[in-house]
């Protein structure tokens, strides 16, 4: 028998809920002790005492909630995403992008100085 199965059966024997605090607890006690008087119904009223005194101990209690299994909440799934473009789709088009901003003249290699042919040291 597991640890919340007793818990459980307290809980639903007095009628409140798992966020029960002291006093609803109290409260649901005095109800089911009215409805099952220890001289009328002993049975029943043992019951009610020994789930009263179940959730009545907060120590016992936080120990009982905690063991409680967490219920399983898929995850949402994401969408698919495309796949990524090819490393060199990603450089022509970075290319392309560079090379569309620049005036045609720029594109052109630039000329080099004729060279002349006199010895370096003497200038005309």
């Amino acid at each position: 028998m597991s640890l919340t199965k007793p818990f459980h059966d307290a809980r639903e024997l007095l009628g409140v809920g798992i966020d029960a605090d002291a006093t609803a607890i109290k409260r649901a006690w005095r109800k089911a002790a009215a409805v099952h008087p220890p001289d009328r119904d002993p049975d029943g009223f043992r019951k009610a005492r020994d789930a009263y005194e179940l959730l009545s101990d907060p120590i016992e209690r936080a120990q009982r909630l905690l063991s409680q299994p967490v219920p399983f909440v898929p995850v949402p799934s994401l969408p698919e995403l495309p796949p990524p473009p090819p490393v060199h789709a990603l450089a022509v088009e970075l290319l392309r992008s560079i090379l569309g901003r620049l005036p045609v003249s720029d594109l052109r290699p630039a000329r080099k100085p004729a060279r002349s042919t006199q010895p370096p040291g003497k200038q005309p």
